[in-house]
Formats: C-alpha cells, structure tokens, sequence
C-alpha cells in the first residue's frame, strides 16, 4: 500500500493545500479608504458640518458655522448670501433651488442652475412675520403650501409658494408631533410609540429627525414612504445595538452605511441587502467622530459631515480597496519598505528596522522575525528564497535562515562568507538555475544552493558602479552601471552615458529602466541600437511584470505598460490617492496591485487602475463670466461692445485629486483663433472677442492613457447692434456715395459748362493754328522740291529730270499720307526723311551724306510723333548748313529711348550759326517750334533746341517728346 498510515496521507493533503491558490488578501482586519477635509488641510473653512447636498449638477453644497460652502472637486469655496454672520443650521433642497435657514432667523435661497441668491425672506414675506427664530427641523410641502417646523417652537410658519405670503399658526410640540407622524403615515403603532420620542426631539434635540427623498429618519429608525400606502420600517437601529440618533444613510451596491451622533460614529453593515440579518454586523469606519450628516453623490461617492473634524469622503471607485495598517490590521509598523510572494502563498512584508511578517493563507497573525542588524541603514530591502535557506537583505548586511518543512524561515544561521571584503548588502538582483545573483555596493555576488555567499567570477571585471543585474544563465550576464550596461565584460552601443537602475526581459523584449526612461529591445537583436525604443520617459527605479503588464516605478507614480504593444495604459500615483502615502514597493497579484509605503498597505483592484469607461459619466461644466458662472448654460447671447471680454472656467465634478490634461481651442465662425494645450487646473481662459460673431470654446479633457479624450464645449454668439449689423455699412455707403456723388456733379456740371466754354475756344484756336502750319508748310516743302526739277528741265536732261520726278512723286505720296493724319508712326516718318534726303542729294549733286539710326530697345511701329515734325529740320540742316561746303557734308540722324521720352537728334557738320543768330517768324525752324509749343499746350509736353557743336563745326537740333503723349 502507498500510504501506510493516515498521519503520512494528511502531511501530503496539507502540502497539496498549500500550493493551492490562496485568497489574495490577508485575514486581517481591513481600514476603509477615505479622503478627510479639513481647515488644516484643505480650503475648507468650517469644521462644523450641519448639513450636505450634493446638486443635479453635480455641485456639492454645505451648511456649516461659517455660512454655505460650495465645492467644485477642486476647491471649498464661501457663498456670500448677503449676510456672512450667518451660521446656516439647515437646507431644504429640491430640484433646482436651495433653502437655507440659519440661527438668525434669517433664510435664504440659491438657484442651483445659476447658483444665485435669491431673497426669500422678502419673496414669500417671511421678514414681515414677528418670528426672531426660525430654525428648521423639517418641512412639510402638501400641493403649494409649505410647513415649516422649527426646533422648540410651540408654532409653525404656513408658506403659500403660489400667493408668495406667510403666516404664524400656534401649535403645540405634540401636534406637530402628531401631524409629522401623520403626513409621512406611520403605521398606527409606530405612531403611538414614537409620538413621545419625536415630541422629545421637538423640544430639546436638533438631531434625530430627517427627510430624505422617499425615507424619514426618527431617533435610530429608518421608515420608507410608499405613495398611497402606510409607510414601512426599512431599519431598525435597536436590532443592531444601535439607539442614538441617525443622522444619515447611503447604500453602495449591498452595503448599508449609517452616520449618527454618540456611539454610532460611521458604521458599515456589509451585505444588509443580500445576507440573512443574522449575518449582519455593523462595522466600525469611524468610530471617534459624531457624524451630523450624510450624502451620496451621483458616483456614488459617500460624504460623511461632522461635528467638529470637517468633512470626510468615502470614494466609489475606492470601495473594494484594502487598507491594512499597524492600528487596526496588526502590521507591525506603517512604514513597510518591501513586498514579496513565494510558493506556497507566502506573503512577506518588511519593514524599516529589521523586521519581516511572513504571512500564511487565512493566518490571523503574521510570523514575525527580527533581524540582528547593526548598521544604520536597517530597513529590509529584499528577501529571497532558495532550495534550503531564506535569505534576508538590508541595504548593507545578508541574513541567513534556515528553511523549515512549513516552508516558513526557521533558525537564524551565519553567513557563509567566501572573501572578507566583500560587501553583502543588497542593491538589485534576480535568480537563476538555483542561484541567486545580486549586486551589492561594491561587487557582484553570487548565492549557491547552500546558502554561501561570494564574489562572482564577473566581479572581477573593470566595470564602472554597478546597479543591477539580469543573469540569463551561468555564463550571460546584463550588468546595469552607473555609465551604460554591460553584456558580460562588453559594453552595449547604446546608453552609454546614463545610468541604468533595473533590467527585465518580458515577451522577447529586453527592458531597460534608467534615469531618463524605460528602454525596449529586442532580446534576439539586443546588439542593434537601430531597434532601441522609449517606452516611457522620465526616471524609473523599478520594472516588475506579470503575464498582461509592465509596471514601472517612477517616485511615487506607478506606469502600467502592455506587454504585447509597450504602450503605456494607465497611471497611478500615490500622491493623488485619497490617503496619499510615499510608494516604497509594490507587487502585481492576480486580483489586486498590493502598495506599500508609509501609510500601511493597499490592495487595490487591478479594474480600478486600468483605463474604463465610467458606469456613470463624470459631470463636468463649461463656466463663462458673462452669465455669472452659471454652471447649467451651455450658450450665451449678448451684443459686441468695446472692451468686451469673458472668462471661461472648467468644473470637473468627479472629486479625484487627479492629474488631468486640459487643453482650449477658440473658434471663430467655424476658423480657429487660437489654442492652449497647457492649461492650469482651473481651465482658465480669457476671451477677447475680435468683433461679432459665434465664438466656440472647446476644451478637450484627458485624465488616461487610453480613454479617449472628451470634448466639452461652450458657444458664445455674439451679435452686431443696429449700426453693426451686415445691411448698415453698404446702405450707408450707398447713402453716403449718393448725396457726395449729387454734390460733386452739381458742383462739376457748373464748373464743366465754364471750363467747356473756354476749351472749345481754346481748341478752336489751337485748331485755326495748325492749319495756319500746315498752310505754310506745304507750299514751301513743294517749292523748294520742284526747283531742282525745273533746272533739268531747262539744261534739257531728260533723263535726270525723269527720275528726279519719279524720287518726287514717291516722296509726294508719302507726304501726302502724313498730311492726311495728324501724327504718324516713327518708322514711317523715318522712311519719309530717308526719301526726302536721297531727293535732296539728287538735287545738290551729293553733296553731303547722311545716317539715321534709332536705339535697340525703341519700336519705330508703335511710337507716334507729328506728321512731318522732322522735315523742316532736315531741310535747314541741308539748305543752309551744307550745301555750301559743296563737298564733303554730313547728316546724322538719331532716335534713341530713354525711360519714358523720345529724344530726336540731328547733327550736321556745317558751318554752325552764327552769332547772335534766332530764328525768323518766316523760318521752317519757327514752323517746328511753333508745332512743338502747340503740342505741350495741348498735350503738357515737348521740347526744342539748337546749340553749335564744338569749335562750330555744325548745328545740333534736339527734339524731346514724352513717349506716353505719344502711343
């Protein structure tokens, strides 16, 4: 047979249990998860809390001794009600206003939608009543007529909210005992039996009565109305020991949590609303504080007010959270500096004085072992399990124990050194084929299956500080130091100035964690820095992993990475946790993310961390000074002034102390006028408005990784006044173009009809002259041409007369053409004066010579002069400046272009004039300046001279016409 005897069967059934999967959490007594405000601590100015409401808008409002306080998730602030020395005792709430009553007398109401004050007392005549106190216990509203029940008052204030009028009835404390129990209908015997302790409450104790939604609060009792039918008791305080007053209740998923004065404090009956009541036992939250009142918001935050110690709140999302401290779990200290697991669901806690918990499965005490430390660094860094030994690490000593057969640390044994220099404190390190290898501060140690310690071959290396190690068998080894990381003795072509802390492999990938981010490459290609990738950036101490995450550590922040992309997923700090504590160590497990540090430990919900999309979406406003920061508009109207500026705020409503990523664009009419992608917690931004128009703020809203970013938006149309409207301008332009153009054509037509007067007799003359001109110049240009012709004629040479005649007729024709029109092209007149000069050599027996040449860059085709402007200019250069030096004579014609006028020059080398030389009225010359000063009386331009060239071998005649007076 196997098994001998039933005592070797049941060793073997407790081994098999052992290795089974344990609960994750300890079997210890947990601590609820809470955020305190207080002044001390936070804006909050009151430490007296009488009441809370939390809004449709997700506003939480609080009636305390120093007046209203509103809180936005980001700050307490004072709502100033007109009378600051209020202290606001009691609210009513409904679905869009606030009532406020205060010690005074004095109420007040606030418009939850604009978060205005409104002036009760002087709106339903309240300040007309001789009533000095009115302060409230509760109210009754039946149709439009509302009871208000003061504390101690033998009467009731009567308000009709439709006539807006008050009145003062007397009653006495049992009738509006009576007619309370009444209203809500109570049972008959809970009637009789609790009219002599709600009457007590009347007289003497604010506390002990509440309305809230459908249920009613009497003394320790809890009743829910039913419309139409009697109400029924939904808890009774006495069958769980609970006789004080209730002052609040909230239930989060099967869960009651009850608030009262005295004894209760807060108090948590886990499964009320699943579990047999005999199962139910309250538990104590917050067993020192009289709590005044309770509220549940629409994250199902609870919010628990008191007497004297502010403002508490028990978040939603931080419900399955564990909480163990030293208090009320029996940790050792609150100060843990290492977390570990090992087979066997051995869960091991170290702490700052050399001290470890090793804790079992369902154990309701820890194991604790106190180390013999004598140095002064004494907190336990790590802890490590081999085949035979439990090793136990500070940052400067090593401890030995040996292992006994519960798996848990038995004797203390000394450690076996091999070399007495070394330094066996821990720094990092990691196990491999039975051996533990780490570095210490000053080697790198090697930890055999026997549990000696000594100085690993690769220690002996010239390398740089070392800071950690990732042994990949017994001969492979990657080695952080303080300049790059090592491949054995070889140093890695990347990261070579900076300091690597922790080096992992997950998936294939080898992870670097260093001073300036986390570094991923391949393992297979760990010597190509091409594939070298940033996984995250920014200082990391630690990489841990398990099979879905990477879980990096940066201070006090927490980066959850995926294993397959390397993409960061999500963000934790614990900074902004709601009990924020300094991250010490950490470790992944199946359910949870266990946190150590110096606040205890924290098991929190590996779903809490991960990126989700909110059962409920978080509240969250667009504000604009022009509407008061009413948190319920999402668009405002208003006129374009100068001058005219608003303030845009953000009010995120989910009351986590989060990091977020805000950004704001501003459009305009659909085009983007600016962008800030860096705003404060706030969301601030001032806006300008450059003119009409609808304006569109959009703030993007970021608090993850992978949860996309939402998009809040507010609109802002802001429209012309009358004289800005589209239609005004042009109708004015319009009116405006028409009365000027009536004046100036008046003004034009009378002056047009004198100036038209003297033009048509200027053009007149002007006309009358240049026929005179032209008279003059045909005559004289045809006489002095025939003359040759009539001396041929007399010598009887035929033959020279004839083709005299024919050079004269072409020459006629073209004068002809240039007479018929006033100007005529540039190349024309050229082909003119060219045929006029080869008649005049005919004549004079070639006698002189000539050139004409015009400059490259003119266009004789399209450059208009005078008709017949030139020839009386030749013909002087000819008949009285060369034809007596009877050989030898030149003619040099030249057009040349100069920015925007023509300039004529003819140069002849003949005798010059002489002095004291003019030209005579009768002269051809005074035919051409006559012309050229009619063409700048009527055109503005032209210019003539004649000057002697030097020694006086010649005249030079320039013409200067403006090339625009002439295309």
């Amino acid at each position: 047979m196997l098994f001998r005897d039933w005592r070797f069967f049941l060793l073997l059934l407790c081994r098999l249990c052992l290795v089974m999967p344990a609960v994750a959490q300890l079997s210890l007594p947990t601590v609820p998860v809470y955020s305190h405000y207080h002044s001390g601590n936070s804006d909050l100015p009151a430490e007296q809390i009488y009441k809370i409401h939390a809004d449709a808008n997700g506003y939480l409002w609080l009636a305390t001794d120093r007046g209203l306080v509103r809180y936005n998730g980001r700050e307490f602030r004072v709502v100033k009600t007109g009378r600051v020395e209020d202290f606001v005792s009691s609210c009513m709430a409904g679905p869009d206003r606030l009532w406020l009553f205060a010690y005074s007398g004095h109420t007040v109401g606030v418009d939850l939608n604009t978060q205005k004050v409104i002036r009760t007392d002087s709106l339903y005549g309240l300040s007309r009543l001789r009533d000095e106190s009115k302060l409230l216990l509760v109210g009754i509203r039946k149709d439009s007529l509302l009871t208000l029940y003061g504390q101690s008052k033998r009467k009731v204030v009567r308000v009709n909210l439709a006539t807006c009028k008050s009145r003062v009835e007397s009653r006495s404390l049992t009738e509006s005992a009576a007619e309370i129990l009444e209203h809500y209908r109570l049972p008959q015997y809970w009637k009789q039996k609790l009219l002599p302790e709600l009457e007590e409450i009347i007289r003497r104790n604010y506390y002990g009565l509440g309305v809230k939604d459908s249920f009613i609060t009497l003394g320790g009792r809890i009743f829910k109305t039913v419309p139409g039918k009697e109400a029924i008791l939904w808890f009774n305080g006495p069958d769980y020991g609970i006789r004080a007053s209730i002052m609040g209740f909230a239930r989060r998923d099967k869960d009651l949590y009850l608030g009262g004065v005295n004894e209760i404090g807060l108090c948590r009956i886990r499964n009320y609303f699943s579990d047999a009541p005999a199962s139910h036992t309250p538990e104590r939250l917050l067993p020192a504080q009289s709590v005044t009142c309770m509220e549940q918001d629409y994250l199902g935050n609870i919010w628990v007010g008191t007497r004297d110690n502010g403002l508490f709140l028990f978040p939603a999302s931080e419900s399955a959270t564990l909480g163990y401290d030293k208090e009320h779990s029996g940790l050792y200290s609150d100060k843990i500096s290492y977390i570990g697991r090992f087979p066997g669901d051995i869960t091991v806690f170290g702490y700052g004085d050399a001290t470890a918990d090793f804790f079992l499965p369902q154990a309701k005490a820890p194991r604790r072992y106190v180390l013999p430390a004598h140095m002064d660094i004494r907190e336990i860094s790590h802890v490590e399990r081999t085949a035979r030994h439990w090793l136990m690490f500070t940052r400067t000593e090593a401890f030995r124990l040996d292992a006994r057969k519960d798996e848990l640390p038995g004797a203390l044994l000394p450690v076996v050194l091999r070399e007495s220099s070394m330094d066996v404190g821990y720094k990092s390190g990691r196990p491999c084929n039975n051996i533990f290898y780490y570095i210490s501060s000053n080697t790198f140690v090697a930890v055999d299956t026997l549990g000696r310690i000594n100085r690993c071959n690769q220690a002996r290396m010239p390398l740089p500080k070392r800071t950690c190690v990732l042994p990949l068998s017994d001969t492979q080894f990657y080695v952080g130091t303080v300049r790059g990381c090592y491949r054995n003795a070889t140093l890695l072509p990347y990261l070579q100035d900076v300091q690597v802390n922790a080096i992992d492999t997950v998936g294939g990938q080898l992870l670097w964690a260093t001073n300036i981010g986390v570094y991923a490459l391949p393992l297979n290609r760990a010597g190509d820095s091409r594939l070298l990738k940033l996984v995250s950036a920014g200082p990391c101490r630690v990489i841990k992993h398990d099979t879905r995450y990477v879980y990096l550590h940066y201070g006090d922040e927490l980066t959850i990475v995926d294993n397959l992309s390397l993409w960061p997923v999500a963000r934790f700090s614990s900074r902004e946790f709601p009990k924020p504590f300094r991250l010490n160590d950490f470790y992944p497990d199946k359910e949870y993310l266990i946190l150590a540090g110096n606040q205890g430990l924290f098991y929190i919900p590996r779903q809490n961390l991960l990126p989700q999309v909110p059962r409920t979406p978080v509240k969250a406003h667009v504000l604009c000074s022009l509407n008061g920061y009413a948190p319920a508009d999402t668009a405002y109207n208003c006129s374009y002034e100068k001058g005219l500026s608003a303030i845009f705020k953000l009010d995120v409503l989910d009351y986590r102390q989060s990091r977020r990523n805000l950004s704001c664009r501003v459009l305009k009419d659909g085009a983007e006028l600016y962008s800030d992608v860096d705003l404060g917690p706030d969301g601030m931004v001032t806006l300008r408005p450059e003119g009409p128009g609808t304006y569109q703020i959009l703030y993007e809203l970021k608090s993850g990784y992978a949860v996309r970013p939402r998009i809040l938006s507010y609109l802002l149309v802001i429209t012309p006044l009358w004289y800005q409207q589209a239609w005004f301008m042009p109708l004015m332009v319009i009116l405006v173009s028409f009365t000027f153009a009536a004046i100036l054509y008046y003004i034009q037509s009378k002056r047009a009809k004198r100036q038209q007067a003297k033009l048509e007799q200027k053009i007149y003359l002007h006309e009358l002259e240049a026929q005179s001109l032209l008279g003059q110049l045909k005559p004289h240009f045809i006489f002095n041409i025939l003359t040759p012709f009539q001396g041929y004629l007399m010598d009887g040479d035929k033959l020279k007369g004839l083709d005299y005649l024919d050079h004269f007729s072409g020459l006629m024709r073209s004068m002809l053409q240039s007479i018929r029109h006033r100007y005529t092209a540039l190349g024309a007149e050229i082909a003119f004066i060219e045929q006029y000069l080869q008649v005049q050599q005919v004549r004079f027996q070639h006698c002189f010579t000539f050139s004409i040449r015009t400059s490259p860059d003119l266009d004789t085709e399209t450059c208009l002069i005078p008709s017949l402007l030139l020839q009386p200019l030749v013909e002087n250069a000819v008949e009285h400046g060369l034809i007596r030096n009877k050989a030898g004579g030149r003619i040099d014609i030249f057009f040349e272009s100069k920015e925007d006028t023509l300039i004529i020059t003819v140069k002849d080398n003949g005798r010059g004039l002489p002095p004291g030389w003019d030209i005579k009225p009768d002269h051809a010359l005074a035919i051409i300046k006559e012309r050229i000063q009619l063409l700048n009386k009527a055109k503005g331009t032209g210019v003539f001279r004649l000057t002697n060239n030097e020694e006086n071998k010649g005249v030079t005649a320039t013409i200067i016409l403006a090339k625009d007076n002439l295309i």
